[in-house]
């Protein structure tokens, strides 16, 4: 049990709590006789951990065997980062990019005033994302 646990810790695996048995192994005797140990369980690193949006692990009901099997349930992340959006000080130099304010501020947005500043300021970043890669990237 020493060497697994040297193993685990020096490759930085993490033991995952499980849900259900305190014990995943016993010998099958009564009384004083009765061993249980902890033999089964779920490691993983933290890249996994990070991948992963919930993870679930849970002992089942022994049947024929002497061990609790470890059911273990994950859902792996649909998050995609998408970089955020930073106004450059360099487009203010370039001529038309007061043109390109002007005409999204300047835009018929219906709604109430939060929405179309909202609204406006929304058209506006997909504008200059767009505007920076036509004009000033090619």
């Amino acid at each position: 049990m020493e060497d697994f646990q040297s193993c685990t810790d020096s490759n930085h695996f993490i033991h995952l709590p499980v849900i259900g048995a305190v014990f995943t192994w016993e010998n099958g005797r009564r009384g004083r006789r009765l061993t249980e140990r902890k033999l089964n369980r779920c490691t993983c690193n933290q890249l996994w951990l990070d991948m992963c949006s919930s993870i679930y692990d849970c002992t089942l009901l022994r049947t024929r065997s002497d061990h609790h099997p470890i059911l273990l349930e994950f859902e792996a992340s649909q998050n995609k980062f998408v970089s955020q959006f930073k106004f450059q000080k360099m487009w203010t130099l370039h001529a038309d990019c007061r043109n390109v304010v002007a005409s999204i501020l300047n835009s018929n947005v219906v709604g109430c005033p939060m929405f179309i500043r909202k609204k406006k300021l929304q058209i506006l970043k997909a504008r200059l994302r767009t505007w920076n890669i036509e004009v000033l990237v090619t």
